[in-house]
Order: C-alpha cells, then structure tokens, then sequence
C-alpha cells in the first residue's frame, strides 16, 4: 500500500517504482486515493501487507500512524520519524548524531506568536566545508568573502 498525498503518489518517480514493482507476479500496488486518506476514517482504509507512507504538506501523519497501528502491515519507512523530519533542525540533529559531515549552516529561531520579538540566531562552528545552508524562513543572510557571516534580517 501506498499512503500518500498525489503529488507524491503520482509522481514521475513514484511511477517508475512502481513500474518496477509491478513486474513481479507476487505483488499488487494498492494506492491509497489522496481523497480516502483525508476524508475516511482509517478503518476504511484499504488493506494491504506492506505500507509505505511519504509525509507532505497538508498529509494526515496521525491517521497513517493510527492505521499503522490498526492493521499492523510490514511498514517500509519509519512513520514516526516522519514526525521529525518536517523540522530541519531536528533533521540536523539526527545527521550530526549520526556522525554525517554537515555543511555549515545558519538557524533563525524566533516566535511566530510575537514575530517583531527578539530573534536567537545559531551558527555551526564545527565543518570541514565551506559551504552554507540556510535554515531561515522569511530573513536572508549572505556569507562573504572575507568569511564572515553578515546577517541582514529584513522581512522579504
């Protein structure tokens, strides 16, 4: 089973795992209709043996977790995980955790409840690279020459 919603289910990618998938004899491709998944409770989810499951924007993780968790299919990728992964930080985090080799990167942390409030702004300090990677939304920075991070924090 396939529980996504269809940007990602009827992807280019997407059809050509299932392309391949649909050569063996043994196995049928259910994909859950984009409309099933947000509008039906789980229990009328279709069934299947196997679920892979692909978090976007506006898709119900809690709904393919509970049915996860109603019918106990041999799950692909990790659901819970998808918790994290929508928070770059946290996807950082993990990577470091891991020991993966990161880019230096720049964090912009503020309260969307008070956005003219006061701002925390983290840097990376351990990296072999010299790259940036930017994990602000709405507010810049630029990287210059003389490798020094120049912050210009302005509402685009």
């Amino acid at each position: 089973g396939i529980c996504s919603m269809a940007k990602k289910s009827k992807s280019k990618p997407m059809n050509e795992i299932l392309e391949r998938l649909s050569m063996f004899k043994y196995i049928t491709v259910v994909i859950f209709e984009e409309d099933v998944v947000l509008n039906e409770p789980v229990e009328n989810w279709p069934l299947c043996d196997c679920l892979i499951s692909f978090h976007s924007k506006g898709f119900p993780l809690d709904k393919a977790v509970a049915y996860s968790k109603l019918r106990n299919p041999f799950v692909i990728n990790d659901l819970n995980m998808q918790y994290h992964i929508q928070d770059r930080r946290e996807v950082y985090g993990i990577l470091k955790d891991e020991g993966i080799l990161l880019p230096r990167y720049a964090v912009l942390n503020r309260d969307p409840n008070n956005p003219q409030g006061n701002y925390y702004i983290g840097i990376s300090k351990n990296s072999s690279t010299n790259s940036c990677c930017l994990l602000i939304k709405c507010y810049f920075c630029v990287y210059n020459q003389h490798m020094n991070w120049e912050w210009k924090i302005t509402r685009m």
